[in-house]
């Protein structure tokens, strides 16, 4: 007797960590989180983003004057370096969606603008008549 369908995926993935593709037989990996545990993460990080934030403003307390020619700001420094950091990221993820995301988009909508192909004709079938 033939082991079920099902019953072979589970050892497969057992053996592999890897799901057998349905119909297309490729190999995909399996699923890495749900949105519990992405939403858990992704607080565990904010709160560890906002106790650096913290730690770095109490312990650079050290007053800083900054001169932008036309005014002068004086702030502490842990506020300073926060600030420089976030301003940072902040360009950072600019730049990588000025120069990444937006092309993409932009190819994308043109292909889904251009009429679709029509799909191939199938083949006709061979039909063996025996030589005749």
């Amino acid at each position: 007797m033939m082991p079920s369908r099902a019953a072979l995926a589970a050892r497969f993935r057992g053996m592999y960590g890897f799901w057998p593709g349905g119909i297309t037989g490729k190999l995909v990996p399996p699923p890495l989180h749900d949105e519990a545990t992405m939403r858990l993460i992704r607080l565990i990080i904010a709160f560890a983003c906002l106790a650096v934030g913290a730690i770095l403003g109490a312990l650079n307390r050290d007053l800083v004057s900054i001169d932008f020619a036309v005014a002068r700001l004086t702030t502490t420094l842990g506020v300073a370096l926060i600030v420089s950091l976030l301003s940072g990221v902040l360009l950072g993820g600019l730049a990588i969606a000025a120069s990444v995301v937006l092309p993409l988009r932009r190819r994308l909508a043109r292909l889904e603008r251009q009429p679709k192909a029509a799909p191939p004709a199938p083949a006709t079938p061979i039909v063996d008549d025996g030589g005749r």
